[in-house]
């Protein structure tokens, strides 16, 4: 119940470092559209760690010798962040599925196709922006208010790239669903806010990427002991 309660404050929490959000903005629902358990993602996960999971019965100990991985995308659609250009978004998009394709395939076989594979993998990019550093808290707020957060920031303080995917798994033939999570995922530090030459820098983004990428590989593609 304490998680529960705890997660539901999180959503009242915006990414962006101002508080800019009117009273009637801070009731939107905060979900991107893209899972399909949102309110049972408080059942698991660590929200102080940056992740909320749901994981329905059975779903654990599958063996995963195959994986159809279906490309990135954007969540709500048409979704744009204030700190990021188009095309560095496009960008953002490629490099997740290009390394998160990557990582799986050092476990797992990538199948083509979708019928010859055990589980397939989907992922959202519903943020990227910037936060102070050591925040750790994961914010489930309005898509709309995560926009501003360098320019936003109070002033001094040192930020880091930061970006949050949402990723489901599915069994490959049924679509029956395995497990849905929001992963908020630091990366590297862009500078203090105030200096007029901050901008979020792609390296930056693709460390953050890439530690998302880590955990879905051994979560999705644990270890054989």
């Amino acid at each position: 119940m304490m998680l529960k309660a705890f997660a539901a404050a999180c959503l009242l929490s915006g990414l962006a470092l101002s508080a800019t959000a009117t009273a009637e903005e801070e009731k939107v629902d905060a979900s991107a559209g893209f899972l399909a358990h949102y309110s049972d993602l408080e059942k698991a996960g660590r929200p102080r760690k940056g992740y909320l999971v749901y994981l329905p019965e059975g779903s654990k100990g599958r063996a995963v010798k195959a994986i159809y991985v279906k490309n990135a995308i954007v969540a709500p659609a048409g979704a744009a962040f204030e700190d990021v250009s188009p095309a560095m978004l496009a960008e953002v998009l490629k490099q997740v599925d290009g390394r998160l394709r990557a990582g799986l395939s050092q476990r797992a076989r990538l199948s083509q196709d979708v019928i010859e594979a055990d589980v397939q993998i989907l992922a959202a990019v519903t943020a990227v922006g910037a936060q102070e550093k050591g925040k750790g808290l994961i914010d489930l707020v309005p898509v709309r208010l995560v926009t501003g957060s360098v320019r936003n920031a109070v002033q001094g303080k040192e930020l880091e790239a930061v970006i949050k995917i949402e990723s489901r798994i599915l069994e490959a033939t049924t679509g029956a669903v395995l497990r849905e999570r929001v992963d908020q995922v630091v990366g590297d530090e862009i500078g203090r806010a105030g200096d007029p030459d901050l901008h979020i820098t792609q390296e930056a983004v693709n460390k953050a990427i890439d530690n998302w990428v880590k955990t879905i590989v051994k979560v999705t593609v644990p270890k054989l002991k």
